[in-house]
């Protein structure tokens, strides 16, 4: 945490930055917030935005329901293709296009 402190010390806001992380930690426990300015550190994307978003999504998420497939949808056989170019298709002489 001391080298998060100190490369937040270079920044205008970095005082602000370094108290909203301190913050965290009677919500997170300290070992928490510092694996997450450890992680932070490694990443090379040291800000108090970036170590509260590891910290929520360690800590903060709960695991998503499994969605249950309705028995009236069919299933897909061929998978999608994305196809931009379509797209520049439409936009160049279609009825709709502008350009």
């Amino acid at each position: 945490m001391s080298e998060v402190r100190i490369l937040l010390e270079e920044r205008s806001d970095g005082d602000r930055q370094f108290v909203g992380i301190l913050t965290v930690v009677g919500r997170y426990g300290l070992e928490p917030v510092a694996s997450a300015c450890t992680q932070a550190l490694a990443d090379k994307t040291v800000s108090s935005d970036v170590i509260l978003a590891i910290l929520s999504k360690r800590h903060d998420e709960q695991p998503l329901e499994q969605v249950q497939l309705s028995a009236q949808l069919p299933l897909l056989t061929v998978v999608p293709i994305a196809d931009c170019k379509r797209y520049d298709r439409l936009m160049k002489g279609s009825v709709y296009g502008t350009a």
